[in-house]
């Protein structure tokens, strides 16, 4: 298992500019899930391994992608409502907060701001991969998430 913080404020500055737009088209809140799902099949482009699954003697890297979401069922279970057998990673969230960081100001020199920081926590059958590409490939959807001009998404 391996597992990266990340920050959220750019996710944020689009989430609260749309919020009310989004609500209206289409009647439920924009939360940071389809923001993270993005940037997780975005990455996964970069590292194919994490879109494949285990056959008899040897790992079958997928062309589609496919991720199922988990839904907690009040704490009695998971459910998925589409997953393929046997996939070979799960990636958790943890709910974002706001928490101070460490920021570079204009000047060059350090300050702290108050950011939306999230957790994100990889784990996986290490017969597909490796912990360095697990570690890789959480950092890819990190930076994606940081950097990304996600206004330019909706």
């Amino acid at each position: 298992m391996v597992a990266v913080e990340v920050d959220y404020s750019a996710v944020e500055k689009v989430r609260l500019a749309e919020r009310a737009r989004f609500r209206e088209a289409e009647g439920f809140s924009l939360t940071y899930l389809p923001f993270v799902t993005r940037a997780t099949v975005d990455a996964m482009e970069q590292f194919p391994h994490v879109n494949s699954s285990v056959g008899d003697d040897a790992l079958i890297v997928h062309h589609d992608v496919n991720i199922g979401i988990a839904v907690d069922l009040d704490f009695e279970g998971l459910l998925v409502p589409v997953i393929n057998q046997p996939q070979v990673a799960i990636l958790s969230t943890d709910g974002v907060r706001k928490k101070p960081v460490a920021v570079e100001l204009p000047d060059g020199s350090d300050g702290i701001a108050v950011h939306p920081v999230g957790n994100l926590v990889l784990s996986w059958d290490h017969r597909a991969f490796d912990g360095a590409y697990a570690a890789a490939f959480l950092k890819a959807i990190k930076d994606i998430i940081e950097t990304r001009d996600w206004a330019s998404e909706l």
